[in-house]
């Protein structure tokens, strides 16, 4: 004699009874969305400890690599042909925008004081980082893709915090100290120059040096 089987519990309800959760904490796609303003999908729930050492050979490329490599960009992709080529999901964005917020929360301090360097070395090298993604859709050229970190400098906040380009202006701006327009313009475009290559000064006055990570 067959027995009835039980009735399946909807997941929601047993998170909520079991877990205490509100929602789901995981996004229903897989996939971060930079710059949003869900917490499930902008990477800032991103826990560090769970592949430390991943993320401790990122701070290593992109973070010490800036300040002491040269590197002016990064890229980090997946490789392998799992999942029938779909290499999203593995938490490349999450670990991406995790690392570009903390850099901006004191430009990069914390993470030079955390490697073993000293506070001269961060005052030396301060940096910022911006970030983005390659989209066959919208964001298919470099151009495309700095524009997108661009905008992620100058719109994405967490919570009431400042934005990117807000923190920068006030920096230049107590180091300049002064508010007037070709001040400020004339020192970006040296900065600019500067990490352009179009000449030769090793000076990094004014602005933090600019780490970008991008990911695809």
């Amino acid at each position: 004699m067959s027995q009835l089987s039980k009735p399946v519990m909807p997941g929601i309800v047993w998170m909520k009874n079991h877990w205490k959760l509100r929602n789901n904490p995981f996004p229903t796609s897989g996939i971060a969305v930079l710059g949003g303003n869900d917490m499930r999908e902008n990477g800032l729930l991103f826990r560090p400890e769970v592949q430390q050492e991943k993320v401790d050979e990122a701070i290593e490329k992109y973070i010490l690599g800036s300040a002491y490599s040269g590197l002016k960009f990064g890229y980090l992709w997946s490789l392998g042909a799992g999942l029938a080529g779909d290499q999203r999901g593995f938490g490349k964005s999450s670990m991406l925008q995790y690392l570009v917020e903390q850099v901006n929360q004191d430009f990069g301090r914390s993470f030079f004081l955390k490697c073993g360097l000293e506070e001269s070395d961060a005052a030396e090298h301060p940096l910022c980082a911006v970030l983005s993604s390659f989209d066959m859709a919208n964001a298919r050229s470099l151009a495309a893709v700095f524009f997108e970190a661009t905008r992620y400098a100058c719109r994405f906040r967490v919570g009431n915090e400042q934005t990117l380009a807000s923190r920068l202006h006030e920096r230049l701006v107590n180091q300049l100290g002064t508010y007037e327009h070709a001040a400020l313009e004339n020192a970006f475009m040296n900065v600019w120059d500067d990490t352009r290559g179009r000449n030769h000064a090793h000076g990094r006055s004014y602005t933090p040096s600019s780490c970008s990570a991008g990911n695809s």
